[in-house]
């Protein structure tokens, strides 16, 4: 076993760890971590895996696997954090569980899809009709973009109320609904990352609470192979489906029909396909650009310092209240100034977590960061879990809906304190505005539960 084969190894027994951490104690997790820990995986583990393949060298294999091997660490530090601030979180639910089997009461089932449905519909409209209208308009924009993540969490809740009612047809439904996030995305703007990011966190949320055995292993396996298929089989004909729908307006049944046709010429994942293997470079191989940063910060240029990290926290800042803020570049500007790779104009660039942790600090940064990063997270997690449990479903929106702000592995810091800042203002504006409505009876003890 080569060095770059131990380093994915400790990537499976780090997720295996992880996994089974949570899953033994689902009332202080939502799966917002796990989710976090996919996200990763998807932009790092496939792009250095790659290189596996004898004689492939798209990028320089030495810079790939430092940059992969830095990140490896970055993530087992990740996980101990996590580890670490579940041991705090679990006195607190304990508590919170015997409250809630003092009561004997909790609210019922169908209300639960009720409420489940009623996020979704929000959150569907918002993206696919309100977003695209105020286009233009950034400050409210920024604020609703909080609110599209409500199609999480009424799945997540309505998956949960098929589990307590133990009803396999609507589990499927909620399950279909899911699944079909990626191809609405796809069909409304043309991106498909977004539907993949929220089909994760649903993922992540329904298998802590599911049983995983052998066969259900195997079958996530293949799911996963079937995924990585379905991303190359898109980038093939992205360029096709992107002009039909920016520049040509096309109408929803010519997208869907342009999206059936990835299934009807679909091409599984081949590792000896030179134009598959360029694509998972091009797109899910982070490590890349770590490994660019490595060299050059300390050498070419100083450390940041903690600099990209203060201007995350002063983007929060509106330009109408502090006029002369100073211009904050994107996560291209940030890759660009510490690794020397200049971008076209029109590319989107993310600079990710481990990179910019690791240009303001160092390699201290990176694994100090990502233990307190895993903390952070976790937090947000068992506050979203302990609402969950005691079915105070208003703590459980705020408290997820701002966790899915951290869940931008590939973005950089001034995305992510926008949007866990946006996702928290829009779920007090929802608890706000909406009026809470009780059916007629909305409990019911807990053995009818």
């Amino acid at each position: 076993m080569n060095q770059l084969q131990l380093f994915l190894l400790l990537w499976i027994v780090s997720g295996l760890v992880l996994f089974f951490w949570l899953r033994r104690r689902t009332s202080t997790s939502v799966g917002l971590p796990l989710a976090y820990f996919m996200g990763m995986l998807l932009i790092h583990v496939p792009g250095a895996a790659i290189y596996l393949t004898p004689g492939y060298s798209y990028y320089d294999p030495d810079i790939v696997t430092s940059g992969f091997y830095l990140t490896t660490y970055g993530m087992l530090t990740y996980v101990l954090g996590v580890l670490f601030m579940t041991k705090i979180s679990e006195r607190k639910a304990l508590v919170a569980a015997e409250a809630k089997v003092a009561t004997s009461e909790v609210v019922s089932p169908r209300y639960i899809g009720k409420l489940a449905r009623n996020a979704l519909f929000t959150g569907l409209f918002i993206s696919l009709v309100v977003m695209p209208a105020l286009g233009g308009v950034a400050t409210l924009t920024s604020l609703l973009s909080g609110v599209t993540g409500l199609t999480v969490v009424g799945i997540c809740l309505g998956a949960y109320g098929a589990l307590l009612q133990r009803s396999p047809r609507k589990l499927r439904l909620w399950l279909l609904a899911a699944a079909s996030l990626p191809l609405i995305t796809l069909a409304s703007s043309a991106f498909i990352g977004y539907g993949m990011n929220s089909l994760v966190v649903i993922m992540s949320f329904l298998l802590l609470r599911t049983r995983t055995g052998p066969f259900r292993m195997v079958v996530l396996a293949v799911a996963g192979y079937l995924c990585l298929s379905f991303f190359v089989t898109y980038m093939r004909d992205r360029s096709d489906i992107r002009n039909a729908i920016w520049e040509q307006n096309a109408q929803y049944s010519e997208r869907f029909g342009m999206i059936a046709d990835l299934f009807t010429n679909f091409e599984f994942f081949d590792r000896h396909n030179p134009n598959h293997l360029k694509t998972i470079d091009d797109r899910l191989n982070q490590n890349w650009l770590v490994g660019m940063a490595i060299p050059y910060v300390g050498t070419r240029v100083d450390f940041a310092n903690g600099e990209t990290i203060i201007f995350s926290f002063v983007a929060l800042v509106p330009r109408a209240i502090w006029p002369s803020k100073p211009q904050i570049g994107g996560g291209g500007n940030v890759v660009t100034t510490y690794t020397g790779i200049r971008f076209d104009a029109t590319t989107s660039v993310g600079a990710g977590q481990v990179l910019e942790f690791y240009v303001n600090f160092g390699r201290p940064g990176v694994y100090i960061g990502f233990f307190l990063l895993g903390m952070l997270i976790k937090t947000f997690d068992s506050r979203a879990a302990r609402g969950l449990m005691r079915h105070d479903f208003r703590a459980f929106l705020v408290w997820l809906l701002a966790g899915l702000g951290f869940l931008q592995a590939g973005g950089n810091f001034v995305e992510v304190t926008t949007s866990v800042v946006a996702s928290i203002a829009s779920g007090l504006m929802i608890i706000l505005l909406v009026r809470r409505r009780r059916p007629p009876n909305p409990v019911a003890t807990l053995s009818q539960a």
